[in-house]
């Protein structure tokens, strides 16, 4: 029985020894001078990175460097994509792929020949595809001092050209109580500070597009061929997809601060805006110069021209605001406010031109209702 506790006491021993050995080897290999990159400019998955088709870093080895050391970094994984890195060190350039395991981080070993103190190493990416990203770097080995790493920008800061249209910072434009007001369910009464500020938006939108058509777009345009030339970096917008898509938004946007009511002709100068106001809309026109021309209104396109029952949104491209039935048994209220007269008009006659005639900045104020025709 004494024999077999002393066994059993030399296996813990030798049990408690083996332990001891295990945790100096990790501590042995643990890295004291581990970087986790806490500041870094994106997160995923709980971490900071860096991503290097933005982002290059410079890391020097520290001074207690040994050179069977093993040079690691923290690399980033989303789903199975393969992701490069590239890394120069002491004159010589090398790449690593790691193949994504599903979405975080893992540490992965950097091919590097024998590590020496002080040496730089460089992590970078190439292109924007598939390129890795980082949320550390470290040592293990018996270096225990800290790594020092430069992050250094590749790609500038994105800055507003002096052509870019910059709405946010034209006047009328800012994010606020009164632009939001925009948005609110249509009052029983004409709101006429609100159409004349819609008015103004839209003339600004408009005007924008004229030039891009007649400065940008028409100028460019190749009538043998039907194509656009590309245009040069001075402009305000170009004429390939993603810029004319610019263009189409602002008609959109606009289409809200007209109730898609349109004027034809337009006219440089010219002001057109509506606002809903009850069960119809009021128009507010004005322009610095003499007008004379047709003010259209807007029918369902989405029942008419598509076959819809209701106005889906992005299937209809552009949102109905306010429409008119375009034939003779739907009839509406035209009320000129400042000339005291109304007239009864069929939905007809308004999606083929309201015609509409005023001086220099000499406002029209219009209403517009549903209503039966007078008997």
């Amino acid at each position: 029985m004494a024999q077999f506790v002393t066994e059993r006491q030399t296996t813990q021993t030798m049990t408690y020894q083996h332990v001891v050995m295990i945790l100096i080897v990790i501590a042995s290999i643990a890295s004291g001078g581990e970087r986790l990159f806490t500041s870094g400019p994106q997160e995923f998955a709980g971490r900071r990175y860096y991503w290097l088709a933005d982002w290059k870093l410079e890391v020097t080895l520290p001074k207690d460097t040994a050179e069977d050391d093993r040079f690691e970094v923290l690399f980033g994984t989303k789903g199975s994509d393969k992701r490069t890195l590239y890394f120069e060190y002491k004159g010589e350039t090398g790449s690593m792929v790691n193949a994504g395991q599903g979405d975080g981080f893992a540490w992965r070993t950097l091919p590097l020949d024998r590590l020496m103190p002080g040496k730089t190493v460089l992590l970078y990416g190439k292109g924007r595809d598939r390129v890795a990203f980082l949320a550390g770097i470290r040592v293990t080995g018996e270096s225990n001092r800290a790594l020092e790493v430069k992050p250094i920008r590749t790609v500038p800061n994105p800055q507003p050209s002096e052509h870019a249209a910059t709405w946010a910072k034209l006047p009328g434009f800012e994010l606020n109580s009164e632009t939001t007001h925009l948005w609110d369910l249509a009052p029983r009464q004409p709101d006429w500070h609100r159409a004349r500020r819609s008015a103004r938006y839209a003339g600004i939108a408009l005007s924008k597009v004229q030039r891009w058509l007649h400065e940008q777009c028409l100028a460019v345009h190749d009538r043998q061929s039907g194509l656009f030339r590309p245009t040069g970096r001075d402009r305000l917008w170009g004429v390939h997809k993603l810029e004319a898509n610019t263009v189409r938004t602002v008609l959109i946007h606009t289409m809200l601060h007209t109730r898609n009511t349109i004027a034809r002709p337009w006219q440089q100068g010219l002001q057109l805006g509506a606002a809903p106001c009850a069960d119809g809309i009021c128009i507010y026109m004005e322009s610095d110069k003499p007008y004379t021309g047709l003010l259209q209104f807007d029918i369902p396109r989405h029942r008419l021209y598509m076959g819809f029952e209701r106005d889906w949104p992005r299937m209809n491209a552009v949102p109905e605001w306010f429409t008119v039935e375009p034939d003779e048994s739907h009839w509406y209220r035209v009320t000129d406010i400042d000339a005291g007269s109304t007239k009864v008009l069929s939905g007809r006659s308004l999606s083929q031109g309201l015609p509409v005639r005023f001086g220099p900045n000499t406002p029209l104020r219009l209403t517009v209702k549903h209503g039966q025709h007078a008997r």
